[in-house]
């Protein structure tokens, strides 16, 4: 997860929804010297649409690419922004399984993903302050 806006510090429903966006991160790096000087590390990320309210019957958000010009969207951004790791779980439907995903390739080829609130209880509570 993503912290995009200091407001996510009044933890209030609103707030926390508009200042959070999910990203997988594909490396973590420090500028060149002859670029200047910034104070910390950086992150190439690959971002996820905007959450919006969850399913009515699972009670989890339902997440997929954000892209633009048919490229998943990307950005650079400072460590800072960092929130918390987020667990994802592929969404299925009702299509079968394809049984040689393996745990290294699924975020590569799932269309769509859940977001586990459950997985600790940090996570949890950073959903849960959402609906």
């Amino acid at each position: 997860m993503v912290c995009q806006s200091l407001s996510l510090l009044a933890h209030d429903a609103e707030t926390l929804a508009t200042g959070l966006r999910l990203a997988q991160i594909r490396a973590i790096f420090k500028l060149p010297s002859h670029y200047g000087k910034f104070p910390h590390l950086l992150a190439y990320v690959e971002w996820f649409r905007p959450l919006c309210d969850p399913e009515p019957v699972t009670n989890l958000y339902r997440l997929a690419r954000s892209t633009r010009n048919q490229q998943r969207f990307t950005s650079i951004i400072s460590v800072q922004d960092l929130l918390q790791a987020a667990h994802l779980m592929p969404r299925f439907g009702l299509s079968k399984v394809d049984v040689s995903w393996i745990n290294s390739d699924v975020l590569e080829l799932a269309d769509e993903f859940y977001v586990n609130p459950y997985i600790n209880f940090h996570m949890f509570d950073t959903i849960e302050h959402l609906y």
